[in-house]
């Protein structure tokens, strides 16, 4: 049909001029070629707009995504370095566990030397 209508463009006569009705039924296949292309075209309109709507929508939950995985990852570094920077410093009840035991082991020290001096 498509050979025909460009035939038809380029020699500016209808084919087929003789037979009517052939020609009835090419025009009515032509109308139904017309109505084939216009809801074609309305339904890729459709398809693109659809698939474009659909990208848009993937880009932003990615790009959502990846803002939320970013923070996670700053806050994450931050609460890490954070750690280093405390991680030397004691607690007090360990602190207090080590001044009793430096005491103790003092005492100690005070009774072996009273002991060795009485026993000279």
């Amino acid at each position: 049909m498509i050979g025909f209508r460009l035939r038809e463009l380029k020699s500016g006569k209808i084919p087929f001029p003789d037979a009517i009705s052939f020609s009835q039924r090419l025009q009515v296949l032509s109308e139904w070629e017309r109505k084939a292309w216009d809801a074609s075209k309305n339904f890729s309109m459709h398809f693109l707009s659809l698939f474009l709507r659909l990208a848009i929508i993937a880009v932003d939950k990615a790009r959502k995504i990846m803002r939320h995985a970013v923070s996670r990852m700053e806050e994450t570094l931050v609460k890490k370095n954070a750690n280093k920077e405390m991680q030397g410093a004691a607690s007090v009840f360990l602190k207090d566990i080590a001044e009793h035991k430096k005491k103790m082991q003092a005492k100690l020290k005070e009774k072996v030397r009273k002991d060795t001096s009485i026993e000279k």
